[in-house]
């Protein structure tokens, strides 16, 4: 979460602005505002442009939560207005919500009569806010389908219980939301693990969600974010698996730095070979956000 500064300067005019400074004042600018840079310098960069993110309001499952739990839960409407367009300034096109409640506890950012409401923010209707300002300075975000139930069992999403209830949730953030011209697509944020392709039972779980999220608001664009990037086995076997998964984005996350997986050239990320993507189905897309989560991360 970008922090908010009480200022009336133009951020982006800084930004670009900002080529004239020394290589030590550039280390100090966001990735977004180097990558511009670079690109204006440069006729034909190698560099991709970051235009997509994930932003939250809260967590409370895991050691991240602390970093911006106390502050975001005390912002005001205006401030989470104020946090997409600062993240539009950046560059940011596209942004991704990462829950519509708390993973522990089902505690919900917006009013429903299905589960109880996050008691710890200043202000009750952050998404509505989030999206409003969105809509605005054309920031385009995929909105999450959960957590609901918790995220770490894979399995339950098969479950006809749990299917039911997270659709009834699903369906009051579509009646509640979905008027917004910013809100591009649904996240399904059960993140899998890819272990050399995906569990044919994940395959299932994302044809069951992604119909039902379909079915409440059509436009919609369909992104999910597996994770265990560097066991990626492009063989035909995922091939196939990518020709028959009903997503329109697949953005890889976790696992993606040279640390994890290596500069062999063995895997998908770092081959520089994408063509694997390039599947023969209507409903598989790279558009410009997937080819940021694909091809910028190509280190």
């Amino acid at each position: 979460m970008l922090m908010l500064l009480k200022t009336t300067f133009n951020r982006r005019k800084l930004l670009g602005g900002a080529a004239c400074l020394g290589a030590s004042a550039l280390t100090a600018l966001a990735p977004a505002a180097l990558t511009r840079i670079a690109g204006a310098a440069d006729p034909t960069p190698k560099t991709k442009p970051i235009k997509g993110s994930w932003i939250s309001v809260l967590r409370n499952e895991c050691r991240h939560h602390h970093y911006w739990n106390d502050a975001c839960a005390k912002f005001s409407r205006r401030q989470w207005e104020q946090s997409v367009r600062d993240c539009a300034d950046l560059g940011m096109e596209y942004l991704v919500l990462l829950a519509t409640v708390t993973a522990v506890g089902d505690n919900a950012f917006f009013d429903t009569n299905l589960t109880h409401k996050a008691k710890e923010l200043a202000y009750g209707d952050p998404i509505e806010a989030m999206l409003s300002a969105a809509d605005d300075c054309g920031v385009k975000f995929f909105i999450s389908t959960g957590f609901y139930g918790g995220w770490v069992n894979q399995n339950r999403l098969l479950d006809p219980t749990f299917a039911r209830n997270r659709f009834r949730v699903m369906a009051q953030v579509a009646e509640k939301f979905a008027h917004h011209k910013s809100f591009y697509g649904w996240y399904l944020p059960d993140e899998p693990p890819i272990e050399g392709c995906f569990n044919e039972k994940y395959i299932e779980a994302v044809k069951l969600h992604a119909g039902e999220a379909r079915r409440l608001v059509p436009r919609c664009k369909i992104l999910i974010a597996p994770y265990g990037t560097q066991s990626v086995v492009c063989d035909d076997k995922y091939v196939k698996q990518l020709e028959r998964i009903d997503v329109d984005i697949i953005a890889y996350q976790d696992v993606v730095g040279l640390v994890e997986i290596g500069t062999s050239g063995n895997c998908a990320l770092t081959s520089g070979n994408g063509n694997h993507h390039d599947v023969p189905r209507q409903s598989f897309s790279r558009n410009q956000l997937g080819q940021f989560f694909v091809d910028s991360l190509r280190l």
